[in-house]
């Protein structure tokens, strides 16, 4: 262990919560390359660098340009899923670290609107969460690979 004091379980759950959000932007960014008709907007490499929210808000913004109603549904829950996931990503990427209750944690500190503990409940929760939208995303996939 380093210098910085810090929970194993804590910091497992950090990494779980994390990835599962990253899974849920690989549900569909990955998904991209296999469906027709996209406009340029929605190219997997236009998409790749940006953030959660970014992503969530250009396929949005680029719904109206799609055909296939198939398509477009699973791209408008992409779009919903990834801009409201973005915020719960953004507590925790943008959280300090704290004591609270005698405990080393993460603090989501931005006056005015936000002051709270990143506490193992919430990180349960919102991973739940996050799982629950990839499974909405996965249900209304349009491209099923071939096993």
């Amino acid at each position: 262990m380093g210098i910085v004091p810090f929970d194993e379980a804590y910091v497992a759950k950090l990494g779980h919560f994390i990835y599962v959000v990253s899974y849920l932007e690989w549900c569909v960014l990955g998904d991209l390359p296999h469906l027709q008709g996209l406009p340029s907007e929605l190219d997997l490499y236009r998409l790749a660098g940006k953030t959660t929210g970014d992503i969530g808000r250009t396929i949005g913004s680029h719904l109206a340009k799609v055909g296939d109603p198939d398509v477009r549904l699973w791209l408008a829950a992409a779009a919903r899923n990834l801009t409201e996931v973005a915020d719960l990503r953004n507590h925790v990427l943008h959280a300090r670290p704290a004591t609270v209750d005698e405990r080393q944690t993460l603090y989501r500190w931005r006056p005015p609107h936000d002051a709270f503990p990143i506490t193992d409940g919430w990180l349960s929760e919102c991973t739940a969460e996050v799982e629950t939208r990839i499974t909405e995303q996965n249900r209304l996939r349009v491209f099923l690979p071939q096993p």
